[in-house]
């Protein structure tokens, strides 16, 4: 266009001439061989980029100052840094960021709504903000209670507090209960009521045994309200109604406890009865004996065999046993029949959670051929129906104060 006297002659390249302007002219790139910058990379790995950063110049600060003999105690408040951090990422960084921050015996405050930050965290190092509209904000610490109690016990809270069970700490109530089976059909038993518990931001968690002691004190500590859903287990030395009682050992007063465990001493069923109020009242639930017993009195029957036979039919035999036991229990309810249809649905073939996953559907479709509200709340069993209903009412009711 301009002729070799005039040519540009473009190039790419460098053109600092200073120190200075070789700083200007550098750019931070990213993802390693990709040379992505900043601006095109993740926000995730921007965050984490921000608190390596901050990491090091509180270091930086803390080396000076230290030499010139100052003191330099920063407090550091982050407010829900753990936004746009993938999962793991959220443990690696916080799990370093507060291990650096303990050995420069550093003040960090986290606000956040991560139960992956949440897990990671000492339990006696967490405080739980709730709003109390006009009257501002209320905060919890279990710190007391975490410190009175024995390692055994500290172990096992910080075992019962994974991931999933940390929900419990951003949650308008708790529901506990003790397996897989419980977690999938109380979650679609409350949808059957029309109470659908995220709805109400009510946790469900797998305690995966009967341990509930810890956790319902640590609820109570945090004012969470808490339902318990527990089986009776009346052949068994150590029953349910006395797991309800022990539960509340470390939230009830010495005198009502042992009030509590007198009448259960009684060993009548009228007592019984009174003391299953009593833990009602508390929100303990506790069923008569195993759940599957009661799918059969709220006439699930049909439902129980249906799904022996779809397991039968998926793996292409025939499975009768499951359905004629319930036949047999239906004509003659005794603990021996009980006991077969038990052994029928943990068949090792399919195990109980696989049994409950198909059970679900069944029961679901039956749930959806109802229209009157009073037939559906009668195919929930009873104990587990209530204590929907209680949750609920707990969390409406705390609501209603904000």
């Amino acid at each position: 266009m301009v002729g070799e006297i005039y040519t540009i002659d473009p190039q790419l390249g460098l053109n600092a001439t200073t120190a200075k302007a070789l700083e200007q002219d550098l750019r931070l790139f990213a993802e390693g061989d990709k040379h992505r910058t900043l601006d095109r990379t993740s926000l995730g790995l921007q965050n984490v980029l921000y608190l390596t950063l901050l990491a090091l110049f509180l270091e930086k600060q803390q080396i000076r100052r230290a030499q010139s003999q100052e003191r330099f105690i920063p407090i550091v408040a982050l407010e829900e840094p753990e936004a746009h951090l993938h999962p793991h990422l959220q443990r690696l960084v916080f799990n370093d960021f507060f291990d650096k921050a303990q050995e420069r015996k550093q003040p960090v405050i986290i606000s956040t709504h991560s139960p992956h930050l949440a897990s990671v965290v000492k339990v006696e190092d967490l405080v739980l903000v709730k709003n109390c509209g006009n009257q501002g904000c209320d905060l919890r610490s279990a710190y007391s209670f975490i410190s009175n109690l024995d390692p055994r016990d500290r172990k096992d809270l910080d075992r019962f507090l994974d991931i999933t069970k940390s929900e419990m700490l951003f949650s308008k109530g708790v529901i506990l209960v003790e397996g897989d089976v419980e977690m999938l059909l109380v979650s679609n038993f409350a949808e059957i009521l029309e109470k659908p518990l995220d709805k109400y931001g009510i946790a469900l968690c797998n305690t995966y045994g009967t341990h509930f002691s810890l956790l319902v004190t640590l609820a109570h500590k945090f004012g969470i309200p808490f339902l318990v859903l527990t089986d009776g287990d009346h052949e068994q030395d150590y029953t349910g109604l006395e797991r309800g009682i022990d539960t509340l050992k470390r939230i009830i007063k010495p005198v009502l406890y042992d009030k509590l465990k007198q009448k259960y001493a009684g060993d009548d069923r009228k007592r019984c009865d009174i003391i299953r109020r009593y833990l009602r009242w508390f929100g303990i639930f506790v069923n008569d004996w195993t759940l599957e017993p009661t799918l059969l009195e709220a006439g699930l029957h049909e439902e129980l065999k249906k799904a022996f036979t779809e397991l039968g039919s998926e793996m292409g035999v025939a499975v009768k046993a499951g359905s004629d036991h319930i036949d047999q229990y239906s004509n003659e309810p005794t603990p021996e029949n009980m006991k077969k249809i038990l052994k029928s649905i943990a068949d090792t073939r399919w195990g109980k959670g696989r049994f409950a996953h198909r059970l679900i559907r069944h029961i679901r479709e039956k749930a959806s051929n109802l229209k009157i509200k009073e037939s559906k709340e009668a195919i929930v069993p009873e104990y587990i129906r209530e204590g929907i209903y209680y949750i609920v009412k707990r969390v409406e009711a705390e609501r209603s104060q904000i």
